[in-house]
């Protein structure tokens, strides 16, 4: 029997620290960072590069001596790293600050899996846990789907009270910042939600990223373009010709200059 998770009575202090995501234009985006015990949400239809941001995090936290996790519940450790690798993000720098790991298809209750975040928490200090993504954890962990998607609430309740940073990966076909930006409707529960999307640019298609939602400090209130290619990941100025982002159909203004690629 695995007893469900109950957080800390008293709440969570966050503390000042932030964590850079290492890309200087996404630090930008968020005002410095993502902080120590918060939730971050990076929400958007599949392919535009949630975990491919997430990993980069992991690399850039790692890399200043701190403790990270990733669960991996659509895709596997392997495709995460040959992924990370081919866009020059060394996950294998990381060493034992890393923990990788695959979740098997309904092997574990909710309550294990909490169980066995809990455990990599209190042996290994976790700082930043990063769960991809709630459509697979829903999936991959059985029971009733109202029990599973409340034990991810009571979790990731727990690891903030634990001062641990957690970004969840959320796949939503439409990034309605209007009205729900994520399927199973984590807004609530979330410090920070990043929407990322797609936009159709001189008949290539392009991603942006915005800050919808940033409950410690201020964020920028624009989108920015990114690409991912051989030198990595690429964030550029902030865009100033997208109109419509929050319906979930950006589109580019013709009236509005538009920023160079470079």
């Amino acid at each position: 029997m695995y007893p469900a998770l109950t957080p800390d009575a008293g709440g969570a202090t966050v503390e000042p620290e932030q964590f850079s995501t290492g890309i200087e234009e996404f630090d930008a985006l968020m005002r410095g960072g993502v902080e120590r015990g918060t939730v971050t949400v990076f929400s958007g239809p599949t392919g535009v590069g949630k975990a491919t941001l997430a990993t980069k995090l992991l690399e850039a936290v790692t890399g200043t001596g701190h403790t990270a996790s990733m669960y991996q519940f659509e895709e596997s450790v392997a495709t995460v790293r040959h992924r990370s690798e081919a866009l020059g993000i060394d996950l294998s720098a990381a060493g034992d600050n890393l923990h990788l790991e695959d979740i098997e298809p309904l092997a574990l209750s909710p309550e294990e899996f909490a169980q066995q975040v809990r455990e990599d928490v209190d042996s290994r200090d976790t700082d930043l846990v990063v769960l991809d993504g709630t459509d697979g954890y829903q999936l991959s962990l059985h029971g009733a789907e109202g029990d599973v998607v409340r034990s991810l609430h009571a979790l990731c309740r727990y690891l903030i009270a634990r001062n641990v940073t957690v970004v969840l990966l959320d796949q939503s076909d439409q990034a309605d910042g209007a009205t729900d930006p994520t399927d199973e409707n984590f807004s609530y529960l979330a410090d920070n939600i990043v929407v990322l999307n797609y936009i159709e640019r001189d008949g290539r298609k392009e991603r942006i990223a915005s800050v919808l939602k940033k409950r410690i400090g201020n964020h920028e209130e624009t989108v920015r373009p990114y690409s991912f290619g051989a030198d990595g990941i690429e964030m550029r100025a902030p865009e100033t010709a997208v109109e419509n982002f929050l319906t979930g159909s950006p589109t580019y203004s013709e009236g509005l200059e538009r920023q160079d690629d470079g």
